[in-house]
């Protein structure tokens, strides 16, 4: 009796199901901790859409429909709260996990598989993306059981491999468009290692191919619109080595490296890049074939999949994404653990995990403990006995009108998009009838007699003047409350306005603002800012279209008090300042008065007041001249 204890407790398939459960309670722990966010907003609203809809829906998305359908399901059948929501997500995390109980103990053994599961839950980013209702673990391991069960397939030639390693790669090419460049690539390094080395395996390889292209065949005509209206995401700036080292160091650490990057996230990165290198030249030189046919099929994949983005945002347009990267984030991970796996003895390797998960051990307490995503939750708990079926929201940003929709089903939400946002507005569609736009604006305000405005420090909201377009009977009655999280950088507003039914004297300037010395293309920013300390936050953003060389650009509903006035010629509207190695801005900008200052050691606080300018009428005006780099000291 004793015996068949000892034998069942030391069976390798009761430590995968005790790391398998153990993964699920730490994936689903603190799930609904988070607040939504403007991007699970947007996955909540999708949805709720039939599948026909979603996949009409998806050409003004950037990505692929197979996890809004898979969403769609799932929520049609337990509903939409955030449990639910971000489920699907743990899930694949654990999926993620357990790959190591199937694909990598066929390849490496039950104690080396059990070192791949245990580096994946030591993963910061793995947490993160499992309590997020968004496309990111599905892709991760889609990609990662892709590649491993190709390479089963063309060492074993078993019909089940075969079959897997094409519904995985078809399942990452529909996932997301990084997951299908992942997935070109492995078809691509198999078809040639088959080819060349293994040209009986032709047929199945050549049968699996054709059905995942013919699979992905419908597909192909959204990919193409998908890929012009990538021109339109906002959030593509022009590839630079801060974002290549940030999709580097970013499953270390926190959700888009905000606050900052912790030094352990770094250190990290460097342990998982030595062993990279270390696996890499040690499976070429003293290890069998076969484990070094894995290490470049991997390294292959992942090496392809950066350079092409990379490659095709200097050439063409700007599709690389720090974010992105983590869609073979699996792989990074395989070479990890390879080198991990080929360290002599398993007590280096044990010795050498315990490092690794104790360089993160910080970072995942952190996500457990602290709140990254932006505060709405705090909104919606200040708010919740205060919206009744019917009220009226106004919001003017997105990250305030993503939340306010899904936390407030019962109102009635009048969304009216800033400057900055308008050119991406198509992605509102999915939102339907649940938003109204600045058409309904006078019969929504005529048919409330109270309404909340809830905005963010983006500075691209507008001004509440500017959304009330001269009707001057609304007023302040609850004055603004904030809300804010340590670790966000997005701090939310409210404020509830009442319809008094008299004029209220509103004291507000319009400033004229002339801009000379432009080039004629791209966009320019405008920002406001009342104070420089505590950073570069400004109080409200503006965009125009630059159509000549000198233009005047009428601003409503500024305050009376004083303004230091920046402008910057987007030139290659990616929405961002531009600078070079040497942190010097690369793009064409001005500042109010700034003839009167020296700039030599930067925007420092103390120069506020020699920038700025009073605004004490109600309409004033003045301007602003735009120079280029190279300034005079930056030249050589």
């Amino acid at each position: 009796m004793k015996r068949d204890i000892a034998l069942w407790y030391s069976h390798p398939a009761f430590w995968w199901t005790v790391l398998i459960l153990a993964a699920g309670l730490f994936y689903f722990s603190g799930i609904t901790s988070e607040s939504i966010w403007y991007d699970e907003a947007y996955s909540a609203m999708m949805s709720g859409h039939t599948v026909n809809e979603i996949i009409s829906f998806i050409q003004y998305d950037n990505h692929p429909p197979l996890y809004y359908i898979l969403l769609h399901f799932i929520t049609s059948i337990f509903g939409r709260s955030e449990f639910v929501l971000r489920s699907l997500s743990a899930v694949a995390a654990m999926a993620m996990v357990s790959l190591g109980a199937w694909p990598v103990r066929r390849l490496a053994g039950d104690l080396k598989a059990f070192i791949f599961s245990v580096l994946v839950l030591c993963t910061p980013i793995m947490l993160t993306y499992a309590h997020e209702a968004r496309v990111y673990t599905l892709a991760i391991f889609s990609v990662t059981a892709g590649v491993l069960y190709g390479f089963l397939a063309v060492q074993t030639n078993k019909r089940s491999d075969w079959i897997l390693f094409g519904l995985f790669s078809l399942a990452a090419a529909y996932f997301h468009d990084y997951g299908l460049i992942a997935a070109g690539f492995m078809h691509l390094y198999i078809f040639i290692w088959v080819l060349l080395k293994k040209r009986p395996l032709l047929k199945p390889y050549l049968i699996t191919g054709g059905c995942v292209f013919l699979a992905y065949l419908p597909f192909l005509v959204i990919l193409l619109s998908q890929i012009m209206g990538v021109k339109r995401g906002f959030w593509l700036g022009p590839v630079s080595l801060d974002g290549f080292l940030g999709a580097l160091v970013q499953p270390f650490a926190y959700k888009e490296l905000y606050p900052t990057v912790p030094l352990t996230s770094k250190y990290a990165l460097a342990l998982s890049l030595a062993l990279i290198l270390f696996g890499m030249i040690y499976a070429r030189v003293k290890k069998p074939d076969y484990e070094w046919q894995f290490v470049l099929f991997v390294f292959a994949v992942y090496l392809g999949t950066a350079v092409s983005t990379i490659v095709f945002s200097l050439v063409i347009q700007p599709i690389f994404y720090s974010r992105y990267m983590l869609v073979v984030l699996g792989l990074f991970l395989l070479l990890a653990f390879t080198g991990i796996a080929l360290l002599p003895g398993w007590k280096w390797q044990v010795a050498v995990l315990i490092v690794f998960g104790a360089l993160n051990f910080f970072t995942i307490k952190d996500i457990y403990t602290q709140n990254f995503n932006y505060p709405f939750k705090k909104v919606a708990e200040y708010l919740k006995d205060e919206i009744k079926p019917g009220d009226l929201i106004i919001t003017s940003e997105s990250y305030s009108m993503g939340p306010a929709v899904y936390y407030f089903p019962q109102a009635v939400h009048y969304y009216s998009n800033n400057s900055v946002e308008a050119k991406w507005g198509q992605v509102l569609i999915p939102y339907g009838p649940l938003l109204h736009d600045d058409k309904d604006r006078d019969k929504l305000l005529s048919e409330h007699s109270s309404f909340w405005y809830i905005t963010c420090n983006t500075s691209v909201a507008k001004n509440i003047a500017t959304l009330l377009k001269g009707k001057n009977t609304w007023q302040i009655e609850k004055y603004p409350v904030d809300f804010s999280d340590p670790y966000s950088f997005v701090k939310f507003t409210a404020t509830k306005y009442v319809n008094t039914g008299q004029e209220v004297p509103q004291k507000k300037v319009s400033l004229n603002l002339k801009v000379t010395g432009l080039k004629p293309e791209g966009d320019l920013f405008i920002y406001f800012f009342t104070t420089l300390q505590g950073g570069m936050n400004a109080n409200r953003a503006d965009m125009v279209n630059i159509e000549n060389s000198e233009m005047t650009y009428t601003v409503d509903g500024l305050d009376y008090r004083d303004y230091m006035i920046i402008v910057l010629h987007d030139e290659n509207k990616n929405h961002r300042p531009d600078y070079d190695k040497n942190g010097r801005i690369t793009e064409g900008f001005g500042i109010v008065n700034m003839e009167k200052v020296n700039l030599s050691n930067g925007l420092t606080p103390d120069l506020f007041d020699d920038l700025k300018i009073t605004l004490d009428n109600p309409e004033m005006s003045t301007s602003v001249q735009v120079v280029y780099p190279p300034l005079p000291d930056q030249k050589k």
